[in-house]
């Protein structure tokens, strides 16, 4: 048995070295991952300090005329306006509380008349007056008026009714002012309708007469 002690001591010996070097290759291998680990966790971007973003700011579009900023009560060139916020056009009114536009026009210029009826209503009479206000007032206004009706009845009678309408709003703005020759009537009767239906709702919106500007 003593004669095979020196093989022994021989192989434990490398079995010790063999330990001793993987211990020792471990040690390098985590070294290795704790540098690494380390590093990453240096370049982590939850440690670096966040750029602000810049803040985007909306172009804000320019604005129209007659649009204003802030709100605004009273009278511009003598015709009165009511409050309007920031961005909205001021609604313009007339002594007789008719919506105009900045040139003292009426925005309303079609008027509707009943069934076989060359009468106007009541409710229109104001903004036909300040449309004769408006062109007695401006020497080269000149407008035409077109009247027109829905499709029953012959076209002859159909004819001289538009006309009938026409005048009827002729002598209103005439009663303002308005000189013969700074007005023209047009009948169309039921040529130029603007619904083509064949009920009661396109009739109502085909007998009506136009106040067409030519020049103001």
């Amino acid at each position: 048995m003593s004669a095979n002690l020196p093989g022994r001591r021989s192989c434990n010996n490398a079995a010790t070295s063999l330990r001793t070097d993987i211990k020792m290759h471990m040690i390098r291998k985590l070294s290795t991952i704790g540098c690494i680990t380390l590093m990453l966790a240096a370049c982590s971007p939850a440690d670096r300090e966040e750029e602000p973003v810049p803040q985007q700011v909306r172009p804000q579009a320019p604005q129209r005329p007659g649009d204003v900023s802030g709100t605004q009560v009273g009278t511009v060139g003598g015709k009165q306006i009511t409050g309007a916020e920031t961005g909205q056009e001021i609604p313009a009114r007339n002594a007789l509380g008719v919506m105009i536009d900045e040139f003292g026009v009426p925005h309303h210029k079609v008027f509707y008349f009943d069934y076989d009826q060359a009468s106007i209503h009541q409710e229109d009479l104001d903004t036909v007056a300040s449309h004769g206000q408006y062109i007695a007032s401006s020497p080269s206004a000149r407008v035409r008026l077109e009247g027109h009706t829905d499709e029953r009845g012959t076209r002859e009678y159909n004819v001289a009714l538009g006309e009938n309408r026409a005048k009827a709003v002729q002598r209103i703005l005439q009663l303002q002012g308005v000189r013969p020759d700074q007005v023209s009537v047009l009948s169309y009767g039921e040529e130029q309708p603007v619904e083509y239906g064949h009920e009661a709702d396109s009739w109502a919106l085909n007998r009506r007469v136009e106040i067409i500007y030519e020049s103001r």
